[in-house]
């Protein structure tokens, strides 16, 4: 399947190199000659990219932003403080808006999200919080020792 993708890719560039000089080509026959989709290589020919050069959505950080974020959390983990995911999930929405100056709301990060770039950062560990146990709870209670 990915080869012939290629394959449909390079015929769609050749075409467009092949009427560059051409002011009103008709696309329509073109496709039909050379075989490829007529709705692709007008698209192509409108200067979209193909879905191979089309960045991915998943990505909300820069590179910038995303080194920052990793050095955060190596540096909490160096200084032994428990990373949690809604830790993380603040941090991105902080970043996110501080680097946002559109009229529109500020992209936004979610827990998901937080999952999926810990999955890209395998040498990263964060741990779920286990809930307190009961006896340990009392123990740490100073009214409960002195009595």
């Amino acid at each position: 399947m990915a080869q012939s993708q290629i394959l449909v890719n390079d015929r769609i560039s050749e075409i467009l190199k092949c009427i560059k000089d051409i002011p009103k080509p008709n696309f329509k026959q073109l496709a039909r000659e050379h075989g490829v989709l007529y709705q692709r290589l007008l698209a192509r020919s409108k200067s979209r990219p193909t879905r191979s050069e089309h960045p991915s959505s998943t990505y909300k950080l820069t590179k910038a932003q995303d080194s920052a974020l990793y050095d955060y959390i190596a540096r909490l983990d160096e200084l032994s403080v428990r990373v949690r995911l809604p830790m993380i999930v603040s941090c991105v929405n902080y970043l996110l808006q501080q680097a946002h100056d559109g009229p529109g709301p500020p992209l936004t990060a979610s827990s998901r999200w937080a999952k999926q770039w810990l999955k890209r950062q395998p040498e990263l560990h964060v741990r779920r919080q286990r809930s307190l146990n009961l006896n340990r709870a009392l123990a740490d209670d100073s009214d409960s020792i002195v009595k």
